[in-house]
């Protein structure tokens, strides 16, 4: 399982050693630094580039984008000391995952307008199997529908809403990552061990 190997920082740099060789994939351990979003992002823009030739740049400024808020999205919530993070390419499908330690990850109902205080895993067994409204923008709605007690996708649809610049949602990162992705999954896993996976069609010129 790609969550128990990477834990471990020794065997992430064997690993990263032996993905890069098979030219599929590339593995990253990153401190936990608002300045390591622009280096990853780099990193894997570089990596992809020279994968996946001809690829769009607007795919590419996407990829940018998603990986830029997934990294934020790790500095600001968990309590790593690094950033674990992965990416696969199998065709034109562009995988990644963005591994962190810390107590999970906090979903946040809107509840009539407001926002509730929300719950961390293990998540209620009321809120299991239901689509949960967690933001709102001009356009879009945010949705989070939890599978298990430590697992949720995401997905955003439009609507109709009064939306005032100065009052982004807690969650318009999230809501930026779906809008990016064809899909969003996030695990947390024994321990304090927790997970974003993202899937992504890259377009060619």
């Amino acid at each position: 399982m790609f969550l128990k190997f990477l834990t471990q920082k020794k065997r992430l740099l064997t690993v990263s050693k032996m993905v890069i060789a098979q030219n599929r994939e590339l593995a990253l351990l990153i401190p936990r630094s608002s300045k390591g979003s622009e280096w990853v992002s780099r990193k894997l823009i570089s990596f992809i580039s020279k994968r996946y030739r001809g690829i769009a740049p607007k795919s590419l400024n996407e990829v940018r984008l998603l990986v830029q808020e997934l990294f934020s999205n790790s500095v600001k919530h968990t309590d790593s000391e690094s950033v674990n993070v992965r990416c696969r390419i199998t065709d034109s499908v562009l995988e990644l995952w963005f591994l962190n330690v810390g107590r999970g990850f906090k979903i946040k109902p809107m509840l009539k307008d407001k926002t509730s205080k929300g719950f961390l895993p293990p998540y209620p067994v009321e809120y299991i199997n239901k689509d949960v409204l967690i933001a709102k923008t001009t356009g879009y709605n945010l949705y989070c529908t939890i599978s298990n007690s430590h697992e949720f996708s995401l997905y955003s649809e439009a609507a109709e809403n009064n939306f005032k610049i100065n009052a982004l949602p807690e969650h318009y990162g999230l809501l930026i990552i779906s809008r990016l992705s064809d899909t969003v999954t996030y695990k947390m896993e024994s321990g304090q061990n927790d997970y974003f996976y993202i899937t992504k069609t890259l377009s060619v010129n």
